[in-house]
């Protein structure tokens, strides 16, 4: 895909020269004056702009002004016919990205906008970074035939570059699933943005998404939304119930024709952008209370992946606990491979971990340990105490530690507190029974 470049020069002889030489590398947009340079700013998506600093209706520097608070990652390199080096320094402060002379080398100019684009998509990723690398902190880990399928179906859907919704369980992996989309697609070399409506208040989603421009509301100021920021790669909204109804409108406008609006303006803005959707709701029920409009739900419902719950897949339990075990010990800075013994295997496999992948990996990160190499049942209290809930037969070794500890009490009780009366109705010595009551918690007279 070719750059889209705006100069914006009065100078008709350089506009001319400038867009013959660089339409071989770039989509050339001109403008003569100031204030058309603007809207054509507004209106299109542009990598790099070339600004003169004398314009025939407004200073260059009030031009390069609006357009870093339009976008302020878009390069913009100031020319002039003669050296300024008071406006120069000005338009630094300003903003812009470099200066150059009118008598340049063009193949100078041409490495100017190499290195200047480097340095934005950098700045850009820069401020996503923290979102991606929470999202790619797990590796897509899968055993069973089902989660073949789906990986064979991402595979898939990522390369037709078109719109997807994934639905599923709290905790299955959507999060995981979206970013692998993007991973696998023509785009991963672009933005991956997350938008968590649910984090926003209503009335701010559409500024959050799309942008604003200065006195759209009270405190707003021109701001670029998570739309522009994604440009070119891919926008994940986690929870569709959380879209407001004119909200969905405007996303099956995008959807529709590519373009937005920023709130407060009536000019369009072209965006190449990948929706990715999911939901932990039922569809149906969705559409039912009034939550989805019909023909939103429609329209993004046409490439669908669902994902299975863990208790759906069982031939993933113990490969994703590997992979948890060995990835939190690398983090706590343990070197010891562990094993798994036979009663933790089963208690994993048996139980049916409503959280899902979430839940098991929340599990392992509270409860991996540095003292042993076998890992036990009992060094996962969490599952422990569960399995033993849902079962009718307790694990051997929580029933042994109930019987235990109501024996050791009734015993207590039945010698009425005397240690010695104690010791001979029980065949245990009073020094070892004193031990025992104290581990328990019961003080000896």
């Amino acid at each position: 895909m070719r750059l889209n470049l705006l100069i914006i020069d009065d100078d008709v002889n350089f506009l001319n020269t400038a867009k013959k030489i660089l339409q071989y590398g770039f989509e050339v947009t001109t403008s003569k004056n100031g204030k058309n340079g603007i809207e054509a700013f507004q209106q299109y998506d542009f990598q790099i702009v070339l600004l003169d600093m004398k314009l025939p209706d407004i200073s260059g520097l009030d031009v390069l002004r609006r357009i870093k608070e339009i976008n302020p990652f878009t390069p913009v390199i100031i020319i002039t016919e003669y050296p300024d080096f008071e406006n120069a320094v000005q338009a630094m402060k300003l903003g812009a990205d470099d200066y150059i002379q009118k008598d340049f080398n063009f193949d100078l100019l041409k490495s100017k906008i190499e290195k200047l684009l480097e340095t934005r998509d950098l700045k850009v990723a820069l401020k996503y970074l923290k979102t991606e690398a929470e999202l790619i902190r797990n590796e897509f880990i899968y055993a069973s035939e089902v989660m073949r399928k789906v990986k064979i179906e991402i595979e898939r859907i990522a390369n037709l570059d078109v719109d997807v919704l994934l639905t599923g369980e709290t905790g299955v992996g959507k999060d995981l699933l979206a970013y692998e989309i993007h991973k696998l697609s023509p785009r991963r070399d672009k933005n991956f943005v997350m938008v968590n409506l649910a984090g926003i208040e209503p009335n701010l989603v559409d500024s959050e998404l799309f942008g604003t421009v200065k006195g759209a509301f009270t405190d707003a100021v021109n701001r670029m939304g998570k739309f522009e920021y994604a440009n070119g790669g891919t926008i994940y909204l986690p929870e569709i119930s959380e879209i407001p109804q004119s909200t969905q409108i405007k996303l099956l406008e995008f959807l529709q024709y590519k373009k937005i609006t920023r709130i407060g303006s009536n000019k369009d803005i072209r965006v190449d952008v990948r929706l990715i959707f999911a939901t932990n709701s039922d569809l149906e029920k969705l559409l039912s209370a009034g939550k989805l409009r019909d023909d939103f739900f429609y329209r993004i419902s046409v490439n669908k992946i669902h994902i299975p719950p863990l208790r759906e897949r069982r031939d993933d339990i113990i490969p994703l606990a590997k992979y948890f075990i060995s990835k939190y010990s690398s983090q706590y800075g343990i070197r010891r491979e562990f094993k798994l013994n036979d009663e933790l295997v089963k208690a994993m496999l048996s139980y049916s971990w409503p959280g899902n992948v979430r839940e098991l990996e929340n599990m392992i990160r509270s409860s991996i340990r540095d003292d042993v190499d076998e890992l036990r049942l009992e060094h996962f209290p969490y599952l422990y105490e569960r399995i033993s809930r849902s079962s009718s037969i307790k694990p051997y070794k929580l029933a042994e530690a109930e019987f235990r500890e109501n024996y050791f009490k009734n015993l207590y009780h039945q010698a009425n507190g005397d240690i010695n009366r104690a010791s001979k109705l029980s065949g245990i010595s009073s020094k070892y029974l004193r031990r025992i009551l104290k581990s328990l918690g019961i003080v000896v007279k």
